[in-house]
């Protein structure tokens, strides 16, 4: 059993709403280069796990990309595998979005998102990053929003094709 498969097998105990912060603790103190390693052996779309109360993917970000402002209808737990990941918080303001802060999710690093949080996440640094998400729920059928940045004009977010764990393809 690899890092990953360890992960998820240590959060299984921990699969209730109420879980978040237990699974950012257990998260923190897994060795996160392992899983750098157990991720990056996968073949992409690196997306692990999908069930009723918790989903595990990755991604990668290349320098000058980024998010629209979006929810994920979900708490989760977002650490940084590789490189570095920037996040811009917003709340709604009557019927626009207001930016309230800016963060950055460093390498080693992982953090709480409780349910609700509005952000858009950018790479504006020289290289790539690797990012573990783990979500206290189903994230393929979670209520998901994204925000027009400019208008501030909410929509829903679905996905355009479904996503099965990266060992079935």
């Amino acid at each position: 059993m690899d890092a990953l498969e360890e992960l998820i097998k240590a959060l299984e105990p921990l699969r209730q709403p109420d879980s978040a912060a237990h699974t950012r603790t257990v998260i923190a103190a897994a060795d996160l280069d392992a899983l750098r390693n157990s991720v990056l052996a996968r073949p992409q779309p690196w997306f692990f796990h999908a069930g009723d109360t918790l989903t595990v993917f990755a991604t990668r970000a290349q320098p000058g990309t980024g998010s629209a402002p979006h929810d994920h209808g979900l708490w989760a737990v977002i650490a940084c595998l590789e490189g570095r990941e920037g996040s811009r918080r917003y709340e709604v303001d009557g019927d626009r979005l207001v930016e309230t802060g800016i963060g950055q999710l460093d390498r080693g690093e992982v953090h709480l998102m409780p349910l609700g949080v509005i952000h858009a996440v950018f790479n504006c640094w020289d290289q790539p990053n690797l990012v573990l998400h783990v979500y206290g729920g189903n994230f393929l059928s979670a209520p998901k929003h994204v925000w027009d940045p400019i208008t501030g004009i909410r929509a829903d977010l679905g996905l355009t094709e479904p996503l099965v764990p990266a060992e079935a393809t």
